[in-house]
């Protein structure tokens, strides 16, 4: 190891540049400076990095230095090539966090910050992937930085192979829980007991704590779709995939035993099934978000209530249900009146039908909570003016 260190050393020196005066540890000082910790993490950590991805330079923010425990020691003149990142989408619309591998020779740093970052000389701007500048601000940069630590605690154990590299032929970064959770089993916290869901798909582009999965409803037989919002230490993210997952060492910390999770039958968890689920998400997440706001909700992790995981179609469907009945009852009154009108006439049917007003009044809201206010607004409307008018002929007081 020593020759191969000594051997790096020009070029850890190339690469660290300048190093500033407060971060040089100087013998006999007074402070507890940490000789444990990279001058290499210490100086890149908080930084803008441009990384060669494909045919382009991607931005990111280096925001927390990781370790795998692959890595070989004392062979590369970079301490610190693996971190959790902060960059875009491609499309420039959402935060997404990011494993990266740096290599030497496929990696720049940012000059400046915020809206004053600059290319490096060497590179042509033109083929550099910006962070949209609303993201870059000084104050959201620091919140991102603040927050990696706790992200790299959920994501557990991180493979090398799990990071994406710097100079690869593939273009663009990948959402690193996009490319590690998905297809993966959770274990979230509802009352006292874990419930396991498969994470199938981000709901919101970024968002690594909202999900769609797959579970299985109450008596074990029946798979269900279900929105999930998972809460720091809530939930744990088992690894690997499929029938061998295995609590992971956060869960055991944590006193969460087998005998306290509600578990998946393994049926519904062959490789074959959750390939086949995973190619699904994107239409059921589709769906879901073509409904009303109040037609489905999130099943969120560390409710205390004895709870369990419910269906995310079922509000909607219980609406449905209440639409078809309200549906069956207009049509039976209005049969109803047809009827009416031919035996007792104009004038009788309006007396013998002005009870049927006073009920709807009475539970229209019942009825149609779930019906958008520009429908149920006029429907009210008329119920009024109807029983107005039956007070009008009929000199009922109301």
């Amino acid at each position: 190891i020593l020759p191969a260190r000594l051997m790096a050393a020009s070029l850890v020196a190339d690469l660290l540049g300048e190093v500033e005066e407060n971060l040089v540890v100087k013998a006999g000082a007074a402070g507890d400076d940490d000789l444990n910790v990279s001058i290499q993490v210490r100086l890149w950590y908080g930084r803008y990095a441009l990384v060669w991805r494909g045919s382009h330079w991607e931005e990111v923010l280096l925001c927390h230095a990781l370790y795998p425990q692959e890595k070989s020691v004392g062979v590369s003149s970079m301490d610190a090539p693996y971190w959790l990142c902060s960059t875009t989408t491609s499309t420039d619309d959402a935060f997404i966090w990011a494993a990266l591998h740096l290599v030497e020779g496929h990696f720049k740093f940012v000059s400046g910050t915020g809206a004053e970052r600059t290319v490096p000389p060497e590179i042509d701007a033109k083929l550099v992937h910006w962070i949209d500048q609303e993201f870059v601000d000084v104050d959201v940069a620091e919140a991102r930085i603040e927050e990696a630590p706790s992200v790299a605690e959920s994501l557990g154990y991180l493979p090398a192979c799990a990071f994406s590299q710097a100079g690869s032929p593939e273009g663009g970064i990948p959402d690193v829980h996009t490319q590690l959770w998905s297809g993966r089993s959770a274990v979230i916290r509802r009352g006292s007991k874990y419930d396991e869901v498969v994470l199938c798909q981000q709901l919101q582009p970024g968002d690594f704590r909202r999900w769609l999965c797959f579970t299985t409803d109450e008596s074990g037989r029946a798979r269900i779709w279900t929105a999930v919002q998972l809460v720091d230490d809530h939930f744990f993210v088992l690894w690997p995939a499929g029938v061998e997952r295995i609590l992971p060492h956060q869960a055991k910390r944590a006193q969460v035993r087998n005998e306290h999770v509600n578990w998946i039958d393994d049926d519904f968890l062959e490789e074959k099934v959750i390939e086949a689920c995973l190619q699904e998400a994107s239409c059921t997440a589709e769906k879901l978000h073509a409904l009303q706001e109040t037609d489905w909700y999130y099943c969120t992790a560390g409710k205390d209530e004895e709870c369990g995981i419910p269906d995310v179609f079922e509000p909607y469907r219980q609406r449905r249900c209440r639409f078809l009945a309200a549906t069956v009852g207009v049509a039976c009154v209005v049969l109803a009146a047809i009827a009416g009108l031919r035996y007792w006439g104009l004038l009788g049917l309006t007396q013998q039908m002005s009870f049927l007003v006073d009920v709807l009044d009475e539970t229209v809201e019942e009825v149609m909570a779930d019906v958008p206010w520009y429908v149920k607004v006029p429907v009210k409307i008329v119920l009024k003016v109807t029983r107005s008018s039956l007070a009008i002929l009929f000199g009922k007081a109301h």
